[in-house]
Formats: C-alpha cells, sequence, structure tokens
C-alpha cells in the first residue's frame, strides 16, 4: 500500500540527503538498500525512516514493513508516528508484544517489541515465520540492541531490504569484542553484518555545527565514596552483571528483563522469568 508523509512532516534537507543516501546504498555483501543511519538522538531518526518507507511503497505497493524496536514505550511512539505522520490508515498498522499479537494478513506495517520478534526456544523466529510469503522491508531501531546474541536471531527472516536506526551503532560490549578484548568493527558485529554498514551519519558536533542546536555547555559533578561505600558499589554491580549473564544465559535479553515479568513478551520459561525478577532484585539494590 503506497503512502506518504503528511504535507507538515516534509523532510528537512539533511533528512532528504539520509532517505537518499539509504535508497542508493549497495552494501558489498547484502546488496542494494542495505545500511545504517547513524543519527544523533533526537534529530529526527523517525521521520527519515518514514520517509524511507513511503520510498519504497511507491515504488512497490506490495511491500510490508517490520519495525523492530527495544520497548513496549517505544513500538507504542512508532504506531502513533504512523497515524500522525503518514497517510497510512491506522488500521493498517500492528503491533506484536506485550497483549498485541498482528500479522501481515491484516497489517501493512507490524511493529514488534525484539524479545517478542525473536521470540524463544532454537527454532526460527517470530518474524521470520511472519514474514514468510511476503515481500518485507525490515527496520530496526535502536538497532545496536538487537546485535546481542539472543536478539540477532531477528536476522534470520527473509526480507527485501533493511534499515538500522542508531545513535550509537557500535557495540563495545564483550558480545562484541574479539579473543583480544578489542572492540570489532561494526561490519563483523552481528547486527553489522546483517543490516550494513553506515551509509548516512550526523553527529552532535555536526547538528551543532549546522545551527540545529542551542548552545550549551556541560559541567560534571562527581562525588566520592567511602573505602566502604565503593567496596559496596563494586560488590552490586558484580552482581547485576552476573544477573545479567544469568538472564542471557536463559535465552533472554538482560535490557528487556521488565518485559519478561510484566506479561510484555511471549513464550517465557519459568527459568527465564526467576532470573528476570532476581536482575530486577538487585537493580534495585544498588
Amino acid at each position: 500500500m503506497r503512502f506518504e508523509l503528511r504535507e507538515r512532516f516534509v523532510l528537512e534537507p539533511w533528512q532528504g540527503d539520509a532517505v537518499s543516501a539509504w535508497l542508493e546504498s549497495e552494501d558489498p555483501r547484502l546488496g542494494p538498500r542495505h545500511g545504517i543511519l547513524d543519527i544523533y538522538t533526537g534529530a529526527g531518526k523517525t521521520v527519515v525512516a518514514l520517509g524511507a518507507m513511503a520510498a519504497v511503497a511507491a515504488e512497490a505497493p506490495d511491500t510490508k514493513f517490520a519495525v523492530v524496536v527495544p520497548t513496549i514505550a517505544l513500538a507504542e511512539q512508532w504506531v502513533a508516528a504512523f497515524a500522525e505522520r503518514t497517510s497510512l490508515p491506522a488500521a493498517r498498522v500492528g503491533m506484536v508484544g506485550g497483549e498485541h499479537s498482528e500479522s501481515f494478513s491484516r497489517k501493512d506495517v507490524l511493529v514488534y517489541v525484539l524479545a517478542s520478534a525473536r521470540g524463544q526456544g532454537s527454532q526460527r523466529s517470530r518474524l521470520a515465520k511472519d514474514c514468510q510469503g511476503h515481500p518485507v522491508m525490515l527496520v530496526v531501531d535502536e538497532c545496536h540492541k538487537a546485535g546481542a546474541p539472543s536478539s540477532s536471531r531477528i536476522f534470520d527472516a527473509a526480507t527485501t531490504c533493511r534499515l538500522g536506526l542508531s545513535a550509537t551503532p557500535l557495540r563495545e560490549g564483550a558480545d562484541s569484542q574479539d579473543d583480544l578484548g578489542q572492540v570489532l568493527p561494526l561490519e563483523r558485529q552481528r547486527h553489522g553484518r546483517a543490516l550494513g554498514g553506515v551509509c548516512y551519519r550526523l553527529s552532535l558536533r555536526d547538528g551543532y555545527e549546522r545551527g540545529m542546536l542551542p548552545r550549551y555547555e556541560i559541567h560534571h559533578h562527581g562525588i566520592s565514596l567511602t573505602p566502604a561505600e565503593q567496596e559496596e558499589y563494586s560488590r552490586l554491580t558484580h552482581r547485576v552483571s552476573e544477573g545479567r549473564k544469568g538472564v542471557a544465559r536463559c535465552g533472554g535479553s538482560p535490557e528487556a528483563y521488565l518485559s519478561y515479568l510484566t506479561g510484555r513478551a511471549f513464550n517465557v520459561t519459568p527459568a527465564l522469568r526467576s532470573a528476570a525478577a532476581h536482575l530486577q532484585t538487585l537493580y534495585l539494590e544498588r
């Protein structure tokens, strides 16, 4: 189904450049229209992505759109963005996550919470099953979070093109380091291999120099801990780290631990729910 941005959401020149950069991108491994937009927080990545999707829909009206985001709150924001900023009827936009479980048989756009898109177990992801038989464009917001070992299962889905969005596309955790502890380049990280490289970049400094941001100053205010406080903080930090590993061992994403406790994720095993509850307790203690 074709759709357009509403008139009051006309793309800024830089946003048009970002859309064009992605439309013209050619990843040497993945082919055309695979890439990541590295744009600072608050600049307007969502509108850029909507513009890119509208361009694809204009060329291929049969295309379905899967948008994957890390949280329920962000999923709800995306659903609202389609309603407020595009001509796409609200009835054609669905959600997968929490109490929602729509399908492409009735919707043209599905906004997935990452934990629900991934699904549970070692079989194909929920996203892969939903995409089967449909030409689908995949958009991954906060795409660096999909680079975690368990979350990257979403990339088993067959899609026609892929767009990643992030202000910090490079992951720096242990799961994205080599055997010497060095951070892997983006093209070797899971989400980079699946989405493609950065095809457009707008840094905080770029925004500042273009007059998109007001002048500001950053002031750091540190506090001193007593030896006893530092020891306690280090102990709790270690316990939180172990708790996060416990969630990961149960097949979950530490960042999504609350969704396993509130019923906002599907097929949560008792072991995963227990690990998530333990992690929540540790966070509260710290």
